[in-house]
């Protein structure tokens, strides 16, 4: 755990820079048909920010969170900057009492699940913050294939201990993977830039 968090620190300015892209473009589309005014959301590794910035104006709050604490330094002068208050940066574990005490409608997991050591356990954390038939929306890389270089660069660093270890995913195993942990899927979609890219919408059995 210290060396990915070491590793995100030392990208945080890199990441920031980078992040914009036309994947993330399509997955915010995407995730503002899922969200209400009176929603209260949890971003699960925020990183800069960006999402939970840009869904801000359009739910009641948004808890994010990152293990990265230059990810959240970054976040919090991005949300100063552009004068925004409704939005909670925190460094904590999903497993942190604080986000247990509240009652998220939503829970989002944006380019994640691929580097969590245990993605069922993460998913089974997740589900546990959700009030009854809550909304878990996710966006995973799937590195299966290695088709692009930077997909190739990704699995190389990752096997040489220069970033991260990350699972090589197959959309269909995240699918799976997510309807193990007791979600019903809603909508599965694949977004191909460089990498591709599978947006799911789903809801928390009951």
């Amino acid at each position: 755990m210290r060396k990915s968090v070491n590793f995100w620190d030392r990208s945080a300015k890199r990441y920031e820079m980078q992040v914009k892209d036309d994947t993330a473009t399509v997955i915010l589309d995407t995730t503002y048909k899922y969200l209400h005014s009176s929603d209260r959301v949890l971003d699960f590794a925020c990183a800069t920010g960006m999402y939970a910035l840009e869904i801000a104006s359009q739910v009641k709050d948004v808890w994010a969170i990152d293990f990265s604490g230059e990810m959240i330094k970054l976040a919090e002068r991005n949300a100063a900057k552009r004068g925004i208050t409704n939005v909670n940066f925190m460094q904590p574990e999903i497993t942190d009492q604080r986000l247990k005490d509240q009652a998220f409608n939503t829970i989002f997991a944006f380019n994640i699940l691929h580097l969590v050591e245990d993605p069922l356990r993460t998913l089974s954390n997740i589900k546990d913050l959700l009030q009854p038939d809550g909304i878990f929306l996710s966006a995973t890389p799937c590195l299966s294939k290695g088709g692009s270089l930077q997909e190739l660069l990704i699995k190389c660093g990752s096997s040489m201990g220069i970033v991260p270890a990350v699972h090589p995913f197959k959309p269909k195993e995240v699918e799976a993977l997510i309807y193990d942990a007791q979600f019903d899927l809603i909508e599965s979609r694949i977004f191909t830039d460089q990498i591709s890219t599978v947006f799911i919408a789903s809801r928390k059995r009951l």
